[in-house]
């Protein structure tokens, strides 16, 4: 396909309709140049990137380690990518765009910005890292609060103890309450886990 012939499609409606897309897109020839961008793109991401190599246009000064549109060119396939452009989080994908002779003419990348879905996913990480912390420093609670294994009185005493889940809703004790008697007491909360063992606390 020649440039013209290029030039002409992308005047058709079907590169129009992608001015009217939420996501960046861009298109990029064989030799890794933008050739056009949509609206989005320009307006919301990065402009006046038209004839600039592709990592130029995402604000980079060489190629990429792991170039996702020439894995394209190469194999025909879609390729999807993490890239930081602006402080923003963008998904990146390359999928194949074929002329009438079903060869590759040019690759069109989609960016697609998750910063959101990210920053929502590092705040569950922080939160889970934080109750897990917690979770542990209940656990050795629990630990701590168990009889000590020995003889109480005549009372030989040993046993094993592991909850079911991180957490246990049963638990025990040993006390002597004179020197000839000696106290044994077992709470066994129904359930499972956080809940059961905060009510057996």
């Amino acid at each position: 396909m020649s440039n013209n012939d290029f030039k002409v499609s992308m005047n058709s409606p079907q590169f129009k309709i992608l001015d009217s897309m939420i996501d960046g897109v861009r298109l990029l020839n064989k030799f890794n140049t933008v050739i056009h961008t949509n609206l989005y793109l320009e307006q919301n991401i990065i402009s006046h990137t038209i004839g600039k190599k592709c990592y130029e246009g995402i604000g980079k000064r060489e190629a990429c380690q792991k170039c996702i549109s020439e894995e394209t060119f190469v194999s025909g396939e879609t390729f999807r990518k993490h890239e930081m452009i602006n402080d923003r989080h963008y998904l990146v994908i390359s999928s194949p765009v074929y002329d009438r002779y079903n060869n590759i003419s040019a690759v069109v990348e989609v960016f697609r910005d998750i910063t959101k879905e990210k920053e929502l996913e590092e705040s569950l990480i922080i939160k889970n890292e934080k109750m897990r912390n917690d979770i542990e420093f209940a656990q050795r609670m629990q630990i701590n609060m168990l009889p000590i294994k020995g003889i109480y009185n005549d009372l030989q005493i040993d046993y094993f103890y592991k909850p079911s889940e991180l957490l246990s809703g049963d638990m025990f004790d040993v006390f002597k309450i004179d020197k000839d008697c000696t106290g044994f007491y077992i709470c066994d909360v129904v359930g499972h886990g956080i809940s059961s063992s905060m009510i057996s606390m």
